[in-house]
């Protein structure tokens, strides 16, 4: 008898397990493709710019910056957070901190904000940094567009706003 309650629940484990499988199989095969980018566009938003990669309609620049690339994450609504929004969130969620840019100490960071001290309008994920605040590399995603790389950390033009507000 135990054996048969035992099989049961086996071929019940591994039917969920199969279904779970097939879910986020299914869900791969329907995620959009970005909208492509023409270069006009890319130079508008960057002053330098490198494509990386495609990347999906449902993922944006916060969520590509916090390491989900599935997802489209921006917990406020229709509307653009300010910076003690911005840290709430973060520090809230992620278990970020946040750092003025051009503060003293300097420290690592792993996501910049760029826009105005009352509209952050974009993120990027910080690939390299360092004390001097003026070097480094990062990523982003552009919205519904693809991800592209640049070679320092402030390369917008004022598409996401003048600079980078804060990073965390």
């Amino acid at each position: 008898m135990s054996r048969i309650i035992s099989r049961k629940k086996h071929k019940f484990i591994l039917s969920i397990i199969l279904m779970l499988m097939l879910s986020l199989f299914i869900g791969e095969c329907f995620a959009t493709p970005s909208y492509t980018s023409s270069t006009a566009t890319r130079n508008s938003i960057a002053y330098n710019w490198t494509f990386y990669a495609q990347g999906l309609l449902e993922n944006n620049c916060l969520a590509y910056s916090i390491g989900n690339e599935t997802d489209w994450i921006w917990p406020w609504g229709g509307s653009n957070p300010d910076l003690n929004q911005t840290l709430y969130w973060l520090q809230s969620v992620m278990g970020f901190t946040g750092q003025t840019y051009g503060s003293t100490p300097y420290q690592t960071c792993s996501v910049t904000a760029y826009g105005w001290s009352n509209n952050v309008t974009h993120f990027a994920r910080v690939l390299s940094s360092n004390s001097t605040w003026a070097t480094g590399t990062c990523r982003a995603k552009w919205g519904r567009y693809e991800i592209f790389s640049h070679s320092n950390l402030n390369p917008y033009t004022n598409a996401y706003g003048p600079l980078i507000v804060r990073f965390y």
